[in-house]
């Protein structure tokens, strides 16, 4: 699957909603998301813009971050889909773990990975929603229920 269709999926868009809001026909999006074309200059800042992701994930130049899995004890490179900087604590990141095919939200704080405790389910797409996740509550890298303090996840070293 491609970046700009899994980023449309991500956000419950239908595919003729995003067409209209890129100003092009859904049979053109539909050839960005099968591959056959590639999102020009032009396109990519807007298509960005209103599916909220980097232009760099879009057209696959994304960093990527390791994000640890407590279950299995493995580590999956994901794409970073997009960054948000939480002031004087950390990042939140959404990231797309295509070898799972789900994407998750991922904090790094003071060194330490927070994710939610259900990978497949709905993820925190916005740091305002942090305290109040849609699914579950945060877990550390070792799986342990993390302890919110204002509003974010710590952990008692």
């Amino acid at each position: 699957m491609t970046q700009i269709k899994t980023a449309r999926l991500m956000r419950g868009l239908p595919q003729t909603e995003l067409a209209a809001r890129m100003g092009i026909s859904p049979q053109a999006l539909s050839k960005y998301e099968s591959g056959e074309r590639n999102l020009g200059p032009k396109l990519l800042p807007i298509a960005a813009r209103e599916l909220d992701v980097s232009e760099a994930y879009l057209s696959s130049c994304a960093q990527q971050l390791p994000v640890y899995d407590y279950n299995t004890g493995g580590t999956w490179m994901g794409a970073i889909m997009r960054e948000e900087q939480i002031p004087a604590y950390g990042v939140l990141y959404l990231v797309d773990i295509d070898e799972l095919g789900l994407w998750i939200s991922v904090i790094i704080a003071g060194g330490i990975q927070f994710t939610l405790s259900d990978w497949q389910g709905e993820q925190v797409m916005t740091a305002e929603q942090i305290a109040d996740p849609p699914q579950g509550h945060w877990v550390d890298w070792r799986g342990m229920d993390a302890i919110m303090f204002r509003g974010l996840p710590c952990v008692l070293l």
